[in-house]
Parts: C-alpha cells; structure tokens; sequence
C-alpha cells in the first residue's frame, strides 16, 4: 500500500481553486516504463495528477532505448491524466538538458509531456516555495555509459538554490549527510562530499520537507536544521521497488511541521531519527516516523 501523507486518501477536489488536492513524487525511474506506469496508475486512483520525478530517469536523447522511454511518455501521461516534472539525477544528461532553452515560468521542456526543473529553480503553488536540486556524485563501480560527467550540483545552481529562500519543501535527487542510510550507500568520499553541501543549504534554508531518491532505499526520517521545527525527509526507491518508489503529500501536509504527528506513515517498520545538521557523528535521538526497508545498491 503507498504511503499517503497524512493518512488516508487525498481531499477530494472541487472546491473551485484549481490546486490539486495532492502532489505526488516519485523515485529513480531508470527508464522503466511499465514500473511508472504503474506508480501513476496506483497514484491516480487517489486522485493524484501532479507528478515530481526525483532524477534518474536516464534522460539521454543520444541513446535508443532512452529515446524510447521518452517517447512513450506522453501516451502514460495521457492514459492517467498526469502532468510530469522532474529534477535531474546523475544519470540524466545534463550537457544536453542544459542546452535546453527556458520557458517564461523557468521550466524546460525536455520532450513532449516532460517538464524538467532546472537546479534552483522555485515554483509556487497554494502559498509554498518548493526548490529544484538535482545532481548527485556516482560511486566509480556504477558509472556504465550513461554516466554524467557533471553529475553534481554545481557552484552557480548551488548560489541559486541559497538565494531561493524561503523555501518550504526542496525537491532534489540526493539528500542531506544526516539523513540515516545504510553504510553500504554512504562509503564514497566525493558523494559524501555533495551531501555535505546539501546539509548547508538545509541549514540555510530550514525546509519543512526535502524529498528526494538515488540511493535505492526507502528512508523516512526527521533532521534538526536549527529552524522552530524539524526537516521531513523522505528518500524514495527505485523502480521495481512497488509502493517504495512513491509517495503521496497533501498540500495541507506540506504546510505543516513534519513532526507532526498526524503525518506519520501508515506502515512503518521503525522509529525515525531526528538528526542534527552539522553535528558530530552519532547526534541522533529517537523521534516518531517512518521505517526503511532493505534497498538494492545505489546508482
């Protein structure tokens, strides 16, 4: 079952705004068509439409099967009566993404039915700030050919990103170096490195929510950003991963602290963590919140 923040299905629409009652975020796609497929179908049926892909979609146009992929998403966007936006992972081509030209809103048009996010842009929607931050750094063993060469978030997205504030919720492919992964997932130095930056853009900005993937594990977690309440972190799967890859938010959820009891996952295995940012290692105590299955190696 996915999990839906808060509990239970979304408000249904009609109260005549035009928002949508829920947004929903996806993992790692890694061009599996039937996988998003099949999140968007399971995400419809609670009447999500509005949909944040958190990278590595493998967006490389000079390649066959990922110009197949992306030439199949505009038929399941139309079946399911979604709209598609994504951050960038490391394993989408940002040489070709950045050669992309801008619409008047900042979105790019990356294929038909597919908007990117470009690293530190903002969006508004129902009174919140919501901030784009892709990139991630790639363990050696998994750079096959597809690999990003810049593959982080640089220094002129990352000024972007400081500059956004205030920021409600931060969308991006990786996450802060507090967030509780599994130690096989936190070994590589140079990514260690990215998420290090990224915890001190977390302070800077003091979010309510960062949603994020790439690392194949479903983490649900809360980390003390020096701001009046706790961040909400949640790391989603990867594709073939089931209701792991997804998760459901009601813009009314996002409004709120993310301690908030009510927002606590449905099914949960564990205790979350509350973790301070730029604390020693080990600085962590026990807070209500979600568990984290095993997950398959990153990428």
């Amino acid at each position: 079952m996915p999990v839906v923040l808060p509990a239970g299905p979304p408000p249904a629409p009609g109260d005549g705004s035009g928002l949508p009652p829920a947004l929903g975020f996806v993992g790692d796609v890694h061009g599996d068509t039937a996988a998003l497929s099949g999140v968007l179908g399971r995400g419809g049926a609670l009447g999500v439409t509005e949909w944040v892909l958190l990278g590595d979609l493998e967006y490389r146009p000079d390649d066959a099967a990922s110009r197949s992929f992306l030439d199949g998403l505009p038929a399941i966007a139309r079946d399911h009566g979604a709209r598609l936006r994504f951050v960038r992972g490391n394993h989408d081509d940002a040489s070709r993404l950045d050669e992309l030209a801008q619409a008047a809103d900042g979105t790019v048009e990356a294929s038909p039915a597919l908007e990117l996010l470009p690293d530190g842009h903002v969006f508004e929607l129902a009174g919140l700030r919501f901030l784009a931050a892709g990139g991630a750094s790639t363990p050696a063993a998994f750079r096959p050919h597809d690999w990003s060469a810049a593959e982080v978030l640089g220094e002129a997205a990352l000024g972007r990103c400081y500059a956004a504030a205030p920021v409600d919720v931060v969308l991006a492919h990786d996450c802060p170096l507090e967030v509780p992964l599994r130690r096989r997932n936190t070994s590589w130095r140079p990514g260690n490195a990215h998420r290090e930056r990224l915890s001190g853009l977390a302070r800077a900005l003091r979010p309510r929510w960062w949603i994020s993937g790439h690392y194949h594990e479903r983490v649900s977690a809360l980390i003390d950003v020096g701001g009046e309440h706790p961040c909400r972190v949640e790391v989603l799967n990867r594709s073939g991963s089931g209701d792991q890859q997804f998760v459901v938010v009601t813009l009314d959820a996002l409004r709120r602290s993310g301690d908030d009891p009510a927002l606590r996952p449905r099914r949960r295995r564990s205790r979350a963590t509350v973790v301070t940012v730029g604390a020693a290692r080990g600085s962590r105590r026990d807070a209500p919140g979600g568990g984290r299955p095993p997950p398959a190696s990153p990428r």
